[in-house]
């Protein structure tokens, strides 16, 4: 096991050397490029630790953050609260105000308006009023239209740019197809 590890810290140590100082890649007069099985399973080892270091840095950031969260949390608690207990003081004062006057709704104050509005009446209703209401032939349904893109799509080939239907051989108007080259992606076993 000593030996593996001492191994694999020359081979490191070997193809770190070929990185500068600061953790960037040589440049392009130097030249560095994937030779190998061994330097390319190197490569996704580097890439390995730099997926770690990056989950760490988040995962100490969110516990950061959690924390925080957590006091801003009780922060708003606290304002809520005490603006709700004077919220309500002076509602008492105005309603008091109204019951000797009740034209004055609106209180003007140097740093804000006391108001009393009168408010819509609040509606609840059920699951079977759009039935009641199409039952009655009352015109308050609303019908939308939805393109069903997912099915469309898998019934389209791609010919020259082109998007084709398959049962007809029609092009399809309106539809812009862009070529996309292979995707090139790392994998990192864990």
């Amino acid at each position: 096991m000593e030996m593996i590890k001492s191994l694999e810290a020359f081979i490191n140590a070997d193809y770190d050397a070929q990185i500068q100082s600061n953790g960037t890649l040589p440049q392009e007069t130097d030249k560095f490029s994937i030779q190998t099985q061994e330097q390319a399973d190197w490569a996704v080892r580097k890439i390995a630790r730099i997926e770690h270091s990056l989950k760490e840095a988040e995962e100490t950031a969110k516990k950061e953050i959690d924390k925080i969260n957590e006091w801003l949390t009780g922060q708003q608690e606290h304002a809520v609260n005490e603006k709700e207990f004077f919220v309500n003081l002076l509602e008492v004062y105005h309603r008091k105000i109204i019951r000797d006057n009740p034209k004055q709704k609106t209180i003007k104050l140097p740093h804000g308006n006391l108001q009393l509005r009168a408010q819509q009446p609040e509606f609840a209703f059920g699951e079977n009023l759009l039935t009641w209401v199409k039952q009655n032939s009352l015109p308050y349904v609303e019908v939308q239209e939805k393109l069903k893109w997912g099915e469309l799509k898998e019934n389209l080939i791609v010919k020259d740019g082109k998007a084709i239907l398959k049962e007809t051989g029609e092009i399809v108007e309106d539809i812009t197809v862009t070529e996309r080259d292979t995707k090139f992606s790392v994998k990192v076993v864990e």
